[in-house]
């Protein structure tokens, strides 16, 4: 099927011209009729509607597509595993302790928009060591971004898991929320337990535990770096998809 344009319109138009004399004057007139018009009509509806099915399909890859385009690019700057971040099997996506999550949604090109959520990761996705408590005095580190090990202050220390996870951590850093304070005699007498009072000296409140965290998906996806690289990618990408998906349904 060709394309219906100017070089082709004199396949479809006839012309009849009529020349018609009134005194000293001449007065021409062209009629225009089109040849096969329901014909003409018919290949440019099927123009139409394998247009549509051009862009259908192209919406259907890039929401396959982007959000493992949009993983490659936090991989580039981040330091966490791609599986963390677009788990593949059914079981993965089915867990609870996902790190969040990536989807695409919008049923026009314009209207195609990323949705991400996720919650405050601990050191453990990001190469933290050493993965077991070995004693109290042992340093941890992480590397959040890729080359860049960072040591985790003093005040944290490891607490185990109590579950086995597949990259073998077995305990994640800990701090004291706040600073420790001394309590009163009237409190302590008030306040804790009986068993506690052989304590000697002026007993010590004992700020809540507070998990150390760092980064979230959402804070990934919305670095700088991270952002302008997967922009650039989808949209090369979905250039090379249209231009493919028109050139199958149009010929």
């Amino acid at each position: 099927m060709g394309n219906v344009g100017i070089d082709t319109i004199d396949k479809y138009v006839g012309w009849g011209v009529v020349v018609e004399k009134r005194n000293d004057n001449e007065m021409g007139i062209m009629n225009l009729s089109l040849k096969n018009f329901n014909k003409t009509i018919d290949e440019l509806n099927k123009i139409e509607t394998n247009s549509k099915k051009a862009v259908s399909d192209t919406i259907v890859d890039m929401k396959r597509s982007i959000p493992g385009m949009v993983a490659n690019s936090i991989m580039k700057q981040y330091n966490i595993k791609k599986s963390e971040i677009t788990p593949q099997s059914i079981t993965a996506k089915k867990d609870k302790k996902l790190i969040g999550g990536i989807g695409i949604s919008g049923n026009t090109i314009q209207s195609l928009r990323i949705d991400y959520h996720g919650r405050l990761l601990t050191p453990a996705h990001f190469g933290m060591n050493p993965k077991k408590i070995k004693n109290k005095s042992t340093q941890i580190t992480m590397s959040v971004h890729k080359e860049k090990t960072v040591k985790i202050g003093k005040r944290n220390f490891l607490v185990p898991t109590g579950t086995l996870s597949k990259d073998k951590i077995q305990a994640i850093p800990f701090s004291r929320n706040g600073i420790k304070e001394k309590m009163s005699r009237g409190i302590y007498a008030n306040k804790i337990h009986t068993r506690n009072k052989r304590l000697k000296g002026t007993p010590i409140l004992r700020q809540p535990l507070k998990k150390f965290t760092t980064v979230s998906l959402p804070q990934m996806v919305d670095n700088k770096s991270v952002r302008k690289d997967f922009e650039k990618e989808i949209e090369k990408k979905l250039n090379e998809r249209l231009n493919a998906n028109m050139k199958r349904h149009l010929g």
